[in-house]
């Protein structure tokens, strides 16, 4: 069981859930395989977090929780979750 943030996190709060991930990736699975050593580094890179990190101007009241006060979910609901995160941070559009 992992702490997880929810599928709904608020867009100011994205990057916290990313690093919320990344954090209990590194805790229970600490680079066992290549897929994960993969996963941690590409989690871990500026080009992630910046895709990410996205609040809208003038939205700076959002407070964000801590990562071990998210509920513990099994290993499958966590990746399910992680994913639909990065899908949220790809459909997005890119704001210049």
């Amino acid at each position: 069981m992992l702490n997880s943030p929810p599928h709904d996190v608020e867009n100011c709060c994205c990057l916290p859930a990313l690093e919320c991930f990344h954090a209990n990736l590194i805790v229970h699975f600490n680079g066992t395989n290549k897929i994960h050593k993969k996963l941690n580094r590409s989690l871990n890179s500026s080009i992630t977090k910046s895709g990410v990190e996205y609040c809208p101007s003038g939205n700076n009241t959002t407070t964000c929780h801590d990562c071990d006060s998210h509920p513990k979910v099994n290993v499958q609901e966590f990746f399910d979750r992680l994913e639909s995160l990065i899908q949220r941070a790809l459909s997005r559009p890119v704001q210049g």
